[in-house]
């Protein structure tokens, strides 16, 4: 729907584009047209995380996947990197590395949490320790990039 926006704005020779309450650069419009988006996974080794990943390897719409975890990322990355798509994959660990694997993101996934239920932690105390988490990683996302599509799983 907003590649057909686009298209016929384009046709109308409009500097920038309005789609909903958004306006689109000319930088972004060129990339949305040749399907150039680089996607962050927040929480990329968990058990959301690694599938979520290796289903977006194969999206043809992601030219770069950014894999971001407070560790264990390189191994995840080098699995999926097996996938023969053009997308290419980034590793980043710590919260040293952070910026960089938002840095020019258009989309970010945050799948990251600390502690499961399972592990005999009540609900209240696992919710608490998830909200710092996402807490900590908005704080770096609209740092590095205030206007990216932020998506959430909890």
């Amino acid at each position: 729907m907003l590649r057909c926006a686009i298209q016929c704005a384009l046709r109308r020779n409009l500097p920038r584009i309005q789609y909903g309450h958004r306006f689109y650069s000319e930088s972004e419009v060129g990339d949305i047209l040749t399907n150039r988006f680089r996607v962050t996974v927040l929480g990329a080794t968990g058990q959301v995380g690694q599938p979520l990943s290796l289903m977006l390897k194969q999206s043809p719409l992601i030219h770069e996947l950014a894999l971001y975890d407070v560790e264990g990322t390189l191994g995840v990355a080098a699995d999926i990197s097996q996938v023969d798509t053009g997308c290419k994959v980034c590793s980043f660990t710590g919260p040293e590395e952070l910026d960089a694997a938002l840095k020019g993101s258009k989309i970010v996934l945050i799948t990251a949490s600390g502690t499961r239920t399972e592990c005999g932690v009540s609900e209240e105390e696992n919710f608490l320790e998830n909200a710092k988490i996402v807490q900590e990683l908005s704080v770096a996302i609209h740092k590095s990039c205030p206007m990216v599509n932020l998506l959430l799983e909890t």
